[in-house]
């Protein structure tokens, strides 16, 4: 059941909205910029998507009522058309979704896909490499799997530097604590330097 919010709740929610990474938005509509000229129809598809993306970051910003999981795959979608406009080849995604019926708070998932393409995927350089994400529901929980094969890192040494204030994970603190807050969830990752890493959200029926 959901929690009723406080007043430091609301500021976490509006300090996360303004996290949203601006870079991001100047070089997506750059390229979309660029493809206008060399594909309008492509460049229409794009434009698309881009819409539907700052539509989850609006949404995330105003309220935080949940959203299926179906709903949240749009945004997903969208996300990686946007990344695989600047990767190409380099960027492969599969989508195995068993179960999109349930529910979850709403730029959930998104943004583990970002971090695998961002931080495993893209530092493989012309290589490139695969990101899996599965939905599924078994022994009375709900999974939600987001896989890559990308360069992997140690997670301790992460978490380590986080509590020394020498990293940021604030965006990832985000998700963990929405999805904890508002649907009792837990988020178990695991990675290996060379090999790629998994995060795992685990939702309570």
């Amino acid at each position: 059941m959901r929690q009723p919010e406080n007043y430091s709740e609301i500021v976490k929610r509006e300090n996360m909205a303004r996290q949203m990474q601006f870079h991001f938005l100047y070089n997506t509509l750059s390229s979309i910029r660029e493809v206008v000229l060399q594909d309008p129809e492509y460049a229409s598809d794009l434009i698309y998507d881009f819409t539907v993306y700052l539509r989850a970051c609006i949404r995330t910003m105003q309220n935080q009522e949940l959203i299926s999981v179906y709903q949240e795959m749009e945004y997903v979608r969208a996300y990686v058309n946007i990344e695989k406009m600047r990767m190409g080849k380099r960027l492969h995604v599969t989508y195995d979704l068993q179960s999109e019926d349930f529910k979850i708070v709403p730029l959930s998932i998104q943004p583990l896909v970002e971090n695998a393409i961002r931080h495993g995927i893209f530092p493989k350089g012309l290589q490139g490499g695969n990101v899996s994400i599965k939905a599924e529901t078994l022994a009375g929980c709900h999974i939600i799997t987001v896989k890559d094969d990308g360069v992997g890192f140690d997670y301790q040494k992460v978490q380590d530097e986080v509590r020394r204030g020498e990293r940021d994970s604030v965006g990832l603190d985000n998700t963990t604590s929405r999805l904890k807050q508002q649907c009792n969830a837990d988020i178990v990752i695991t990675s290996e330097i060379g090999t790629g890493t998994t995060v795992t959200i685990l939702v309570p029926i």
